[in-house]
């Protein structure tokens, strides 16, 4: 049996949407993902841009080291082998998560969700 190269296993709901002041934090990301035989994560990156935007700002990464937050520690958690943790949402942070990957194989997976942050609400009863 041949087996396959990266492929995704589990990715998060897309859009993701959280209500500020009711699960805006420690939102958790969770990507999983299978390898072929000898196959291996050559680099991950992390990085995150305005749902109307092309730019992207990198904020983890992982290569010879394990994946870490290089940019925005106060915002960001991740753990291996793919989980970003989103600390605190507010709402005008609404941004596209992309996850790149390079493979030993020369594969070059990604995945991206969209997380939509809405405000603050009461509920009235009468």
């Amino acid at each position: 049996m041949i087996s396959e190269a990266f492929q995704w296993t589990k990715q998060p709901v897309n859009p993701t949407i959280v209500v500020e002041g009711v699960n805006n934090t420690k939102v958790s990301l969770l990507w999983e993902y299978v390898l072929s035989q000898g196959e291996s994560i050559a680099s991950i990156t992390v990085s995150r841009g305005r749902p109307d935007s092309a730019e992207r700002e990198t904020f983890a990464v992982q290569g010879s080291n394990p994946l870490r937050v290089t940019r925005f520690q106060n915002k960001y958690n991740v753990a291996p082998p793919l989980t970003v943790e989103l600390l605190d949402l507010k709402n005008k942070e609404e941004y596209v998560y992309f996850i790149d990957v390079v493979s030993s194989t020369g594969d070059t997976p990604s995945s991206q969700v969209r997380i939509i942050v809405n405000g603050k609400f009461r509920l009235i009863l009468d």
